[in-house]
């Protein structure tokens, strides 16, 4: 009996359903790796803008009003920038209207919260803090946390007050921390700006918000 040579359909359609289903088992493998890369990249930077925040508050007897004033030790403006954000375009997710004259001059975006940001409006959080907690965080990034849809990509984007999950938070040694946190943590309606500074010492800091920031009537 003569042999018929060549692949039928049903074998071409079993390759093809193999093919998928490795597609299929490899593809969160592939998603966790570019993840865990991007995360790798924003813990370097971090880790870079917090030894300048170090060493300008040596240089200057105390931390910078921004961040960005860090420019000079690390003369690379990618440093400012996690992976994730996706606003680099308008000044990463610390936008708020266009950021410091400082950042604006130097086209720096930056996509980190820094827990000095600004020192007008957070004095008595940027005085108390290193009184209670040596070790306090000074840079955090809250992309890596859960935003809700839309968040990432609004311009400017609001992700302080619509991302929530651990974030990663830098120290003042330099290590990293996974903190929690929330949507608005604290919501005083006759004190807005309490609430704010309540976000801030909570994403900072462990350590338990004290009557100074955090009013009691704060809920």
């Amino acid at each position: 009996m003569r042999r018929i040579d060549g692949i039928s359909l049903i074998e071409i359609l079993v390759v093809i359903l193999i093919i998928a289903l490795l597609a299929a088992l490899l593809m969160p493998v592939i998603v966790a790796s570019r993840h865990k890369a991007h995360e790798t990249q924003c813990i370097s930077n971090m880790r870079q803008i917090v030894s300048a925040l170090l060493m300008y508050r040596q240089d200057h007897g105390d931390f910078p009003p921004f961040a960005q004033y860090t420019y000079p030790y690390i003369r690379n403006r990618e440093v400012f920038l996690c992976p994730y954000d996706h606003a680099r375009e308008f000044g990463g997710v610390n936008w708020f209207g266009g950021g410091n004259l400082y950042a604006r001059e130097h086209s720096i975006s930056l996509s980190y919260f820094y827990f000095a940001d600004p020192v007008g409006r957070y004095e008595k959080l940027i005085e108390l803090m290193p009184q209670r907690d040596s070790n306090h965080g000074l840079l955090a990034c809250l992309l890596h946390g859960t935003c809700r849809s839309g968040c990432r990509y609004s311009i400017p984007p609001s992700v302080e007050t619509c991302c929530e999950g651990l974030t990663l938070r830098t120290r003042m040694d330099g290590s990293i921390q996974r903190a929690h946190t929330y949507l608005r943590p604290c919501i005083d309606p006759a004190d807005n700006t309490s609430s704010a500074i309540r976000d801030r010492w909570n994403l900072f800091t462990d350590v338990p918000c004290p009557t100074e920031i955090c009013s009691e009537n704060c809920y």
